[in-house]
């Protein structure tokens, strides 16, 4: 049971009046109304009761408030604490993003996290894939943000994945593939490859993909980062293989075609490096995993 319909019942309670509870709860009435009748399918018993003379409690109506009351009082006394504790921890956290993911997935959590640990100093750096892995792999972050899929690993590098991110196909807007709804990747292969040059961990990542898919390119050309594909595409005709966080560039003259096929999406994931001495990375994964759990 939802501890806020708690709350709303014990106002509700101390009003014996929807109107006037929903008003001082800050919601409408037709909420706290569904919010009463949620509780009450749940315990299997009326907890009010109207009539022309208003509101009343129930015989169990009245019997659950000294529980309820107890369970609020032990909730927030245990909330407090936390948060008394959380404010007693201190330190900093050196996290690396992909910018141009920066705003899925981890953004969230970590406004929560440093909300709630507020003596903790995070820094943020963006980066390009390949320079994020080297900075992590190197010391000079404690944990960051990377796209990941099975049969790519990293010796030493522990992950936790935090969602997925779709396959996409950046291509020239007037490659007949751009005209479809989705594009396999097989039909692809018909264009020659965009790889990214000096990003060995990016190409990994889509060299395992079209492998467990089963498609093999047969021409490939170089350019020099993410930011430059959109160019080389429409110069070449070729076709880049990325995260769908990449439609975020909306380039001109190019078409972010989602992907289709049996192995078309990337994971998502918090990576650290394993013997970091930091002990706040303990801390920081346990509450992204508690986060991942709600």
């Amino acid at each position: 049971m939802k501890l806020e319909y708690i709350r709303e019942y014990l106002e509700l309670a101390g009003t014996l009046n929807f109107s006037t509870a929903a008003q001082k709860l800050f919601i409408s009435q037709p909420t706290l109304s569904r919010h009463i009748r949620s509780m009450e399918e749940e315990l299997g018993f009326p907890l009010v009761k109207t009539s022309s003379h208003g509101v009343e409690l129930t015989s169990f109506g009245r019997s659950a408030l000294h529980p309820f009351r107890k369970m609020l009082k032990e909730y927030d006394t245990f909330l407090e604490r936390s948060n008394n504790l959380s404010r007693q921890i201190s330190g900093s956290l050196r996290i690396g993003l992909l910018y141009y993911a920066i705003d899925d997935y981890f953004s969230d959590f970590l406004t929560l996290f440093m909300k709630k640990y507020s003596n903790i100093q995070v820094s943020c750096h963006t980066y390009q894939p390949q320079a994020l892995l080297n900075d992590l792999m190197n010391g000079k972050l404690d944990v960051a943000s990377l796209l990941t899929c099975p049969g790519v690993g990293i010796e030493g590098l522990r992950c936790q994945r935090i969602g997925e991110s779709r396959i996409i196909a950046i291509l020239r807007e007037d490659n007949p593939l751009a005209m479809a709804s989705s594009v396999s990747l097989e039909a692809l292969a018909s264009c020659p490859l965009v790889v990214l040059r000096q990003d060995e961990y990016s190409n990994r990542l889509t060299r395992q993909v079209l492998k467990k898919n089963s498609v093999f390119f047969s021409d490939s050309v170089y350019t020099d980062n993410i930011e430059t594909v959109p160019l080389t595409v429409r110069m070449t005709g070729g076709v880049h293989i990325t995260g769908e966080s990449c439609r975020r560039q909306q380039a001109s003259g190019v078409i972010y075609q989602p992907t289709s096929g049996l192995h078309t999406r990337f994971n998502i994931c918090i990576a650290y490096v394993e013997g970091n001495p930091n002990a706040l990375l303990k801390l920081l994964f346990s509450e992204l995993r508690i986060s991942t759990l709600q």
